[in-house]
């Protein structure tokens, strides 16, 4: 399986792009992404669906994309069985997969390991290192989800590239 949200939000698995479903269902997984392995609250979910006055039905709502993601995420998972990619924490629920397995954590890593490069001196690793991310990061991230675009995590991770980038003092 593969996660990507630095351009569009899709899930690969062998090789073929899974039907994720609605926007609400994309940001739900974008945002439990980007939010790394931490538990994201109900509270926060709703509000970044809905705004500040989430719909009476929006708990229901939240649920069943939740259900529907975790069908996809876990295919063997069998029935009542509690997930392990993307369980219940406390009052909201966290999406725990490998590293390796999220072009966000990818690029990361890429940019860390070219930061370690150039602080050995290294800098035809580091350059190597750079472009590769760079090409990781194909799109702004969650681009087709432009109503997040303003969330705060959404915010931070974008401006903490642009903080990188001017960082590496790279034009």
């Amino acid at each position: 399986m593969r996660i990507q949200v630095l351009g569009p939000v899709s899930v690969w698995r062998d090789g073929a792009r899974l039907a994720l479903g609605s926007p609400q269902r994309r940001a739900i997984l974008a945002l439990l992404t980007v939010s790394r392995g931490l538990q994201l609250p109900f509270a926060g979910l709703a509000e970044a669906l809905w705004g500040e006055r989430p719909p009476a039905s929006a708990p229901n709502v939240v649920q069943t994309h939740i259900k529907h993601l975790r069908r996809l995420l876990e295919p063997g998972r069998p029935p009542r069985a509690p997930s392990v990619v993307l369980p219940q924490v406390g009052d909201g629920y966290a999406l725990r997969v490998p590293d390796d397995v999220v072009d966000l954590s990818r690029f990361r890593g890429l940019v860390d390991a070219a930061d370690a490069a150039r602080r050995h001196g290294d800098e035809g690793r580091a350059s190597a290192l750079l472009a590769e991310a760079l090409g990781v990061w194909r799109q702004p991230p969650l681009v087709d989800l432009p109503f997040l675009a303003s969330h705060p995590m959404v915010v931070a991770l974008t401006g903490s590239v642009v903080v990188w980038w001017h960082s590496t003092g790279m034009p």
